[in-house]
């Protein structure tokens, strides 16, 4: 599960309701449990889903692109897991879809102001946000409703493209940002250039693949 795409609206939310200091302990808080429960939470999900099928079943779920919960729904004999696993996967992806969504608009938005106001970014201040985040769900919501008609095989589309750039934003730019940005010099550490490395072979050998 990935929750990076939502925290830069946390980061903003409370920098509107704290100081400076207090938002970064608050937030840096708030990921660390988080990353630590769904490390748990990811961990047990994949390890009793793949002791609950086989490698068979796990391969034909693949070829057709169906998610693991609805496999195992056809597959158990329980008339009440039949009901209720349709139901846990359509709550976590409806939960997954709005944190993402928020965030991906939030970044298009952020974008496109920027490339409107690209000779004067004064002008930024008396653009019609309102009508600017409406055009952009608009598109996103036509762009999602082709996606869901066209039904691509969402494993390959992680693997090509949200992995190297997850590798890229989340390890390789924040040890970058670090080195060069004076109020990020407190988040130095030891681990910084193993985690660039780390994360640079990551991306590395995802594009060799």
């Amino acid at each position: 599960m990935n929750f990076s795409p939502v925290c830069s609206t946390l980061a903003a939310s409370y920098r509107s309701q704290f100081g400076a200091e207090e938002a970064v302990k608050r937030t840096d808080g708030i990921i660390k449990w988080t990353s630590l429960i769904l490390l748990v939470f990811v961990m047990f999900f994949v390890f009793s889903m793949v002791l609950a099928t086989s490698p068979e079943v796990l391969a034909a779920s693949q070829a057709k692109n169906v998610d693991i919960l609805t496999t195992v729904s056809l597959i158990v004999s329980q008339p009440f897991l039949q009901y209720l696993i349709p139901l846990i996967a359509f709550l976590a992806i409806a939960s997954s879809y709005f944190g993402h969504f928020v965030g991906t608009r939030e970044g298009l938005v952020g974008i496109t102001t920027r490339v409107m106001t690209w000779n004067n970014p004064a002008a930024e201040a008396n653009l019609d946000r309102k009508k600017i985040n409406m055009i952009v769900t608009i598109v996103m919501m036509i762009g999602l409703w082709f996606l869901a008609v066209y039904n691509p095989p969402i494993l390959k589309i992680i693997g090509a493209l949200s992995a190297p750039i997850i590798a890229i934003y989340a390890y390789l730019m924040p040890v970058m940002l670090m080195k060069r940005i004076p109020r990020l010099f407190i988040y130095q550490s030891k681990t910084a250039g193993f985690i660039f490395v780390m994360g640079f072979g990551r991306y590395c050998w995802r594009l060799c693949r």
